[in-house]
């Protein structure tokens, strides 16, 4: 009987043992495949397949981009421009959106040796039926007078106080078609008229830098005016595909554009792509030739697009505040809100970015977020008319793809104003000495841009469904481990004695062959 019993408590413990053996190489396994091998073959997969070279399929997709862009714009009317010019608070009445299809380009100039230089064109066609039903580019609005702002410059200045009499032969608002004030341009009536007079020219001639035309996008449509760039294209180190080495032949920014070293830095990419394997704890750099600068971009949330699972990352707050980057603010002696004369340098409040530096030959303006989201309540009550801010809407967020590195969603905000000083000394017109100085809103910009359907298949296809699939063997097998390893501890319990609270003594003889023959003696 103790033979019996020991060799039935041997087969059970054998089992046993072979159970759990098999189950933990099962578990090991799976951890060997879900955090080693899968990912080394997602990732080697990902690097060969990811490099910006000639021939690469990414590098056609990143040339002539199939994704929906749209470029929407809200425009401000001014209602009460007579009132303006007597101390009045400017009420605006904002009508839009007015929409452009857009079409990107990027044409390589050259590559190799570990770079990509390139322009990018971008075409606008205006899209009448996205567009609001009463958005059409013959509207006319009220704005502030861009050239006549510049003359209260001018006339600022101690040795051109005499520039204060072309003050009385132009008006500080004009009334402009939608489509001129935009794309088209306009020609300033005053300039037309007056820059033949003597000195009237050389003041055209050596202070304004302006072209043909005056437009907020004047000769941005088919053209490259966004500069050229030089990229890395990843073969030296995937880690760094798309990174910045250089803006129009600069590896740092111009020395006028801002007052320090660090905010003349080059960091991150353009814009229109990034390295693949993103995490959520990094800090992406992306340059804006908008804002003549580079911005940061910090995780916000996990987001989807439309079943592509994305990190979105946005621009936090603190990166469009002066006071906390003072090497983006110039020193200027015009005080728009009370809470300038805080700072030596007279910067301007949070959310507000001056850009004059560095675009002399664009119409001057001054750029926040849309209705000042982001700046002090003083700001915001300095205008009437305006929406509530929303964080959604009202910011620069873009969805990325982490493993490629490839953003699905794009969306950019900006609200473009213009400066409506009153001059400093200036008495003639008599009104500059009753108006009050602000920034007045001309029009709201939202670019977005998201992923087109043969992308979006594509990148499902190859990428997201053979993750998944490949995430769902590992799971099947963890379970089937789990489930093992269940079923060999309950057996062993079992036959222990310890599951049912018999006796392992008991449960050996009911096995054995003499339990049985006392049985039947019984």
């Amino acid at each position: 009987q103790a033979t019996v019993t020991r060799w039935a408590r041997d087969r059970w413990q054998r089992v046993t043992v072979a159970g759990l053996a098999l189950a933990a190489a099962m578990l090991a396994l799976f951890v060997l495949l879900f955090f080693i091998v899968i990912p080394a073959v997602v990732e080697r997969m990902v690097t060969m397949q990811s490099e910006l070279v000639e021939g690469s399929e990414v590098m056609e997709r990143w040339k002539n981009p199939k994704f929906k862009m749209q470029f929407k714009v809200f425009v401000f009317s001014v209602r009460n421009p007579d009132e303006v010019l007597g101390g009045a608070v400017p009420i605006v009445k904002e009508s839009g959106p007015y929409v452009w299809d857009k079409v990107m380009r990027h044409e390589v100039t050259a590559s190799g040796n570990g770079t990509v230089t390139f322009r990018r064109k971008i075409l606008y066609f205006f899209n009448e039926r996205d567009s609001c039903p009463t958005c059409i580019l013959g509207n006319r609005v009220w704005v502030p007078n861009i050239i006549y702002q510049k003359f209260v410059e001018v006339a600022s200045r101690p040795t051109m106080r005499a520039a204060a009499t072309t003050l009385l032969a132009q008006t500080p608002f004009l009334e402009l078609e939608v489509g001129d004030l935009l794309f088209n341009g306009y020609k300033d009536p005053f300039l037309e008229n007056f820059c033949d007079v003597p000195f009237v020219n050389v003041i055209c001639q050596t202070i304004f830098a302006l072209p043909e035309r005056i437009g907020l996008f004047y000769g941005f449509n088919n053209s490259y005016i966004d500069g050229e760039y030089t990229v890395k294209d990843g073969t030296m180190n995937i880690r760094e595909r798309g990174e910045i080495v250089s803006f129009e032949g600069m590896d740092r920014l111009r020395k006028s554009w801002w007052t320090d070293n660090a905010a003349l830095q080059l960091k991150g990419s353009e814009g229109s792509l990034f390295h693949p394997f993103v995490k959520r704890d990094e800090t992406l750099w992306t340059f804006s030739n908008q804002l003549c600068r580079s911005l940061p971009l910090v995780f916000d949330k996990d987001t989807e697009v439309r079943g592509i699972p994305t990190y979105r990352f946005r621009v936090p707050p603190a990166a469009l505040d002066a006071t906390e980057n003072p090497g983006y603010c110039h020193p200027m002696d015009k005080v728009f809100y009370p809470q300038q004369n805080e700072s030596e340098r007279h910067c301007y409040p949070r959310g507000i970015m001056q850009v004059a530096k560095c675009r002399p030959n664009e119409p001057p303006a001054v750029l926040s977020m849309p209705n000042f989201h982001l700046a002090p309540e003083e700001v915001r009550r300095s205008v009437e008319g305006l929406n509530a801010t929303d964080e959604e809407r009202d910011s620069i967020v873009v969805d990325i793809e982490p493993t490629l590195g490839m953003p699905v969603r794009a969306h950019r905000a900006m609200q473009i104003n213009i400066e409506f000083w009153a001059g400093k000394d200036i008495l003639l017109p008599a009104y500059h000495t009753k108006q009050r100085s602000t920034l007045i809103p001309v029009v709201i910009v939202h670019d977005d841009a998201e992923i087109d359907d043969e992308t979006l298949h594509k990148v499902s296809r190859e990428l997201i469904l053979s993750q998944r699939v490949a995430a769902g063997a590992c799971y099947l097998l963890l379970l089937t481990a789990l489930a093992l390893l269940a079923t060999t501890v309950l057996f062993a319990l079992y036959k222990s004695g310890l599951l049912c609270g018999g006796r392992r003594d008991d449960i050996y003889a009911a096995d054995s062959p003499s339990s049985d023959k006392t049985m039947k003696d019984v």
